[in-house]
Parts: C-alpha cells; sequence; structure tokens
C-alpha cells in the first residue's frame, strides 16, 4: 500500500491467492448516455468521496470511443480515481 498526495497516486495491494479477479472491466461501448455512473475519489486528503454523476457524451473521432464525458459528480481529487456502474 502507498500513497503520494503530491502525484495524486495511490498504489493498492491484490492478495494473489485470490482467484477472482479485483475488478471486472467493461467496455465503453457497454455505455449509453444519460446512463448513472458512480465515482471515487480523494479530494482533500482526507476521506474517500463517493458520488453519483452521468455519462453526457462519447467522444469517437475515428469511430471508436476515445473518451467518455461525465457530468456532475466529479471534483479536485477526482483524477485517476474509478468510474463505475
Amino acid at each position: 500500500h502507498g500513497l503520494d498526495i503530491a502525484l495524486d497516486l495511490a498504489v493498492l495491494k491484490v492478495d494473489a491467492r485470490d482467484t477472482r479477479p479485483p475488478l471486472e472491466f467493461g467496455k465503453a461501448e457497454a455505455l449509453s448516455v444519460t446512463q448513472e455512473v458512480i465515482t471515487f475519489g480523494y479530494p482533500v486528503g482526507d476521506s474517500v468521496t463517493v458520488s453519483k454523476t452521468n455519462v453526457s457524451s462519447f467522444h469517437k473521432p475515428r469511430g471508436t470511443i476515445e473518451r467518455v464525458q461525465l457530468v456532475g459528480g466529479l471534483s479536485p481529487g477526482n483524477s485517476g480515481g474509478p468510474i463505475t456502474n
């Protein structure tokens, strides 16, 4: 486990003996505009925040999703934090 507040970086230890994946990753194509998602962040360094937000658009310059835009529920400290559905 490690934390660097200046770099906004955290390292988590995963028990390798557990055969379940720690996270199941989905595909951006499975999302839809207006879908509710949950953001996690560490904005003030004191505690984790959990906020609801929504998918507002997709950036597809070459026909595939390169970025997902969210609206609401984000604050400084959410950068690099997970987004879940």
